[in-house]
């Protein structure tokens, strides 16, 4: 009971700087929440102990009769499910430079956080040095090459009528290199993400935990995370630990999470992945808070970002979610 109203007592808390513009009032709100979650934490746990993420091995293509049971609330792999899809069979890093090298995107470089214009040629050639620790999300690939819009189809294992009907449906290409790290943060969309090449390491943290994450107040519409955490490694955990996955994607694989599910990627090895985004109106009544959260921000508002969606590739959630 009574970590239930600390619970409440957190996310008013957060509500309350959302809306509120004042610095003063912020710091104190602040000193609040983090009060009610170190009150909640026990300082002698540090190590993160994750739930078997669930795996479909059984299903071969989702289609109407299935979609909604199989993606439904809690995250899940599928294994080997993309390997059929034109963009495994063909892509590389090399045939990515040859076929869409010239294409300028929004880079991010992890060592001093800068953001530049680059074509995906010279991103690939960086990936050569291991000191430059970079991302690029592509996220208007798709809407730029007629090829691009073919080769990043996932028709081989879903009846794409039933996500390109959704509403603020988008697809992204992401490339990062070995070591490349990026943090916490959450969404209001459910993803579906095809692993092309090489091997990423999802981290993924339940939505009704997000106080343990110390939520940034950014007014974004997506919510950052104020901690700096390696991967599958948490500093403090609750009394009651929290409830997270851990996940390893290799070539051919498929993965779906819901939304609001904090997520941080780790590569283990140079990758492309291409992901696969859509919002859903039941979202506004599984996750009440967190979509009040999202309807209040102002950088830039809800309304403001699906204007801009596919024409401004870094209101698109930016580079390096």
């Amino acid at each position: 009971m009574m970590s239930s109203i600390k619970r409440f007592s957190f996310d008013a808390l957060w509500l309350a700087e959302q809306l509120f513009d004042s610095e003063l009032t912020n710091s104190i709100l602040q000193k609040g929440r983090k009060s009610i979650i170190q009150s909640l934490v026990d300082a002698s746990v540090t190590e993160f102990k994750p739930l078997a993420v669930k795996q479909n091995t059984e299903v071969k293509f989702l289609d109407k009769n299935n979609f909604s049971t199989v993606l439904c609330g809690e995250p899940c792999l599928f294994p080997g499910l993309g390997q059929n899809s034109e963009s495994f069979a063909k892509w590389n890093f090399d045939y990515l430079a040859q076929n869409y090298g010239e294409i300028q995107q929004s880079c991010y470089k992890r060592i001093n956080g800068d953001y530049y214009m680059k074509s995906l040629k010279e991103v690939i050639s960086n990936f050569k040095n291991p000191n430059e620790l970079e991302s690029v999300t592509f996220g208007d690939l798709r809407y730029k090459s007629e090829l691009a819009h073919k080769e990043m189809s996932y028709e081989s294992f879903i009846d794409q009528d039933l996500i390109e009907n959704k509403f603020n449906h988008y697809q992204q290409l992401f490339l990062a290199n070995k070591g490349y790290f990026n943090g916490y943060h959450s969404e209001m969309v459910n993803s579906l993400t095809l692993q092309v090449s090489g091997v990423k390491r999802w981290v993924v943290i339940d939505p009704r935990d997000s106080m343990f994450l110390d939520p940034i107040v950014s007014r974004m519409l997506h919510f950052p995370c104020s901690l700096e955490i390696k991967t599958a490694v948490l500093k403090k955990l609750p009394k009651k630990p929290i409830r997270g996955y851990v996940v390893d994607l290799h070539p051919g694989d498929v993965f779906y999470m819901p939304p609001f599910f904090w997520h941080a990627v780790e590569y283990l090895e140079d990758a492309i992945s291409i992901g696969c985004f859509w919002s859903e109106v039941k979202t506004l009544f599984q996750h009440p808070f967190l979509s009040l959260m999202i309807l209040t921000s102002r950088n830039p508002s809800i309304l403001k970002q699906l204007q801009t969606r596919g024409k401004n590739s870094y209101l698109t959630y930016g580079v390096d979610k």
